[in-house]
């Protein structure tokens, strides 16, 4: 699980300035809605605390432009993906693909991310056994981040209040992609702006891309 950090390292370095890179997991799938601004991944999901994710995709200049595409994904308010429900699991859920705006902006609805372990049946669970750790990930969300001119970015946002930051599993948290998704309890101006009630917590995040 550390060689995977090791490899991502290796292949997906990234220049001081530019986001970093964490590990691309096993539960990407091609596909997913194309959404727009505002789009909401976790539309069917039930539980889970609503959240919205926004922020701009600008490069290491400072320069912000439209249409720089994202895919995200993440596990659902039980901390299972899609592909891990054998009911449903022909289908893509908890899943989107966004575009950002003329100004570079993004805003992406969703549900607080939650953590999840991982498989812990065959070789898989026997490896955090044996170095005597436990199998459980952060909470995260998943970005895939591409722009033509731009090295592509794979990457997480981890909540910054989860238990398991200091022990992921995967060895996959960056102190630069932890985030503060604040609640909020009261109708102000982020809920006006965005539409929602509350109670919903929000994340702003700038994902800063390299030059390929």
């Amino acid at each position: 699980m550390g060689a995977s950090m090791l490899v991502d390292l290796i292949s997906n370095g990234k220049p001081p300035g530019a986001t970093e890179s964490t590990v691309f997991g096993p539960f990407y799938r091609e596909g997913g809605p194309e959404m727009p601004s505002g789009g909401n991944v976790a539309e069917g999901a039930e539980g889970g605390t609503p959240t919205v994710v926004y922020g701009r995709v600008p490069d290491m200049t400072g320069k912000s432009h439209r249409g720089r595409g994202a895919r995200v994904w993440q596990a659902d308010p039980e901390g299972l993906y899609d592909s891990q429900r054998p009911e449903i699991a022909d289908e893509l859920r908890m899943r989107g693909i966004f575009h950002s705006g003329a100004d570079g902006s993004y805003v992406i609805r969703t549900t607080r991310p939650v953590h999840y372990q991982i498989p812990a049946d065959g070789p898989v669970g026997e490896m955090p056994a044996t170095m005597k750790r436990h199998p459980w990930r952060p909470a995260h969300i998943h970005f895939k981040i591409t722009a033509p001119g731009y090295s592509p970015l794979t990457t997480h946002l981890f909540d910054n209040a989860d238990e398991y930051l200091d022990s992921d599993a995967v060895f996959g948290v960056k102190d630069s992609l932890i985030c503060e998704f604040p609640l909020h309890t009261t109708r102000d101006e982020d809920s006006a702006r965005l539409g929602i009630d509350p109670p919903f917590c929000t994340a702003h995040y700038d994902f800063v891309l390299a030059p390929a």
